[in-house]
């Protein structure tokens, strides 16, 4: 018979080897379910390995297919966007590289303004070099996104984007605006052009022409820069809003270093040929309605373009005058407000006399004059200074103001004429109007042709500079 101990020992023993049994009985299970784990984990590593697979190929076909010949390759990630960057073999970029990383990063901007940046998004840079002249190259920007589309398992092709820099050789920045105008003399040049520009921008110009008359003068100090076939000078102070002015390079070539215009078909005012005989025809003291609108038929008849020098008191009589002038195609300048001696005025009465003819004439037919005809040709440099206008004097006078006889008129004017006159006459009279005609047909009998007086000079006239005839420039 058992003892007590050997039956209490009993039951446990059964206990242990029940719980032997059961364990072993779940090993085989849990080597199965442990497998079918490793086999799933085994899988979804395969599929994402193919799926890198897939990705690097159409990445590398793409950056194969995007690669210009002769241009090197480097990568670079950075938050889920791949960046290949293509320039150029042996080209550094170190002096360009922040205006380049500025304007790269502009453009990351405005991909990122209409997309989420999604993992896998390829980034193409393209830096190219264009050497324009010894002074400046153009550096030419492209960026191009590709999105990878996982369920279809290829790049979709965003819009392409491009700029271009154009950047001085030496320093690979802008050119400042020294280097660009180079000269305070094609500075004051340029101040009456920026003048009229604003006043066609804005949109109520007859608000802004005092402040615009009153406009400082333009220095180095201000941002000016070219593109797109446009000099774009920043204002020393806003205007109506308008804070920026662009001119058209062909209106300002004679007054910009030509090494500072990107090589793009620039249209350029024609040059008067060297064999060829040229005369100005400019009236002064209109406008008159009778006798100047009798004189504009007489021109529209002949087609000839003449220059008219007039007085801001007659243009503001006389508005309708004055835009028929504009509308016609001739050249208006300033011949003072009043018709006082410029020589005999302070500097501020200058100034207020030459901005009150400037106001008038603008208000009356829209355009300001860029170049003034002091009465009695009567300037000093002080005067010069003040009026900031290239002065245009004459060197055949017809004395139809003397004379008032209209056969004399045209017999002196016979007598004194050569080529590449600036001629002298006046609008008011009815017997200068009666010798236009017979002027005009005699000269053109003698080879002469017809110009305005800024197409006599070339279109280069500038300020300080007073003007007798076509090759008589001197200094005031």
């Amino acid at each position: 018979m058992p003892s007590r101990s050997q039956r209490r020992k009993g039951p446990q023993l059964h206990a242990k080897k029940k719980h032997k049994t059961g364990w072993m009985w779940h090993l085989p299970l849990m080597l199965i379910l442990l497998g079918a784990a490793l086999t799933v984990v085994y899988f979804w590593h395969t599929k994402d390995q193919e799926k890198v697979a897939v990705f690097d190929h159409a990445q590398q076909r793409l950056i194969h297919q995007q690669q210009p010949a002769h241009f090197q390759c480097t990568k670079e990630h950075q938050n889920k966007l791949e960046i290949i960057t293509y320039q150029p073999k042996n080209e550094k970029f170190t002096k360009e590289a922040p205006l380049i990383h500025q304007q790269f990063l502009a453009m990351k901007e405005a991909f990122l303004k209409k997309h989420s940046l999604q993992a896998g998004t390829t980034w193409i840079q393209k830096i190219e070099k264009q050497v324009l002249n010894p002074k400046m190259n153009k550096i030419i920007l492209s960026s191009q996104f590709f999105t990878w589309n996982k369920s279809k398992a290829h790049f979709n092709q965003q819009p392409l984007q491009q700029s271009a820099l154009l950047l001085s050789s030496e320093t690979g920045q802008e050119p400042t605006a020294k280097q660009i105008i180079s000269s305070e003399e094609n500075l004051l040049t340029l101040k009456p052009i920026v003048q009229q520009k604003i006043l066609e921008q804005v949109k109520a110009p007859e608000q802004a022409i005092d402040q615009v008359l009153n406009l400082p003068n333009l220095s180095f100090e201000q941002k000016i820069t070219i593109a797109d076939k446009q000099l774009i000078i920043t204002l020393p102070q806003e205007i109506a809003g308008l804070s920026q002015v662009s001119l058209p390079l062909n209106s300002v070539l004679p007054y910009i270093d030509q090494n500072y215009v990107m090589n793009q078909p620039i249209e350029q005012a024609s040059s008067l040929d060297a064999n060829k005989k040229y005369i100005a025809l400019t009236f002064d003291d209109g406008p008159k309605a009778a006798t100047t609108n009798q004189l504009l038929d007489v021109l529209a008849a002949q087609q000839v373009k003449a220059t008219f020098f007039m007085l801001g008191s007659s243009a503001a009589q006389y508005p309708d005058t004055v835009k028929r002038v504009v509308s016609e195609g001739h050249e208006i300048g300033s011949h003072s407000n009043v018709h006082n001696n410029l020589r005999a005025m302070s500097p501020e009465a200058i100034k207020a006399d030459i901005q009150a003819a400037d106001k008038a004439i603008f208000l009356a037919g829209g355009q300001l004059p860029m170049i003034l005809r002091p009465p009695y040709g009567a300037i000093n440099t002080q005067g010069a200074q003040v009026v900031d206008k290239a002065i245009i004097q004459w060197n055949t006078d017809s004395l139809d103001w003397k004379l008032k006889n209209t056969p004399l008129i045209i017999q002196h004017v016979m007598q004194t004429v050569q080529p590449g006159a600036i001629l002298l006459m006046h609008d008011i009279y009815p017997t200068t109007v009666a010798a236009v005609g017979p002027i005009i047909e005699q000269l053109k009998a003698q080879g002469y042709e017809f110009v305005t007086v800024d197409q006599l000079l070339n279109h280069q006239a500038k300020p300080l500079i007073q003007y007798f005839s076509q090759n008589d420039a001197r200094n005031v």
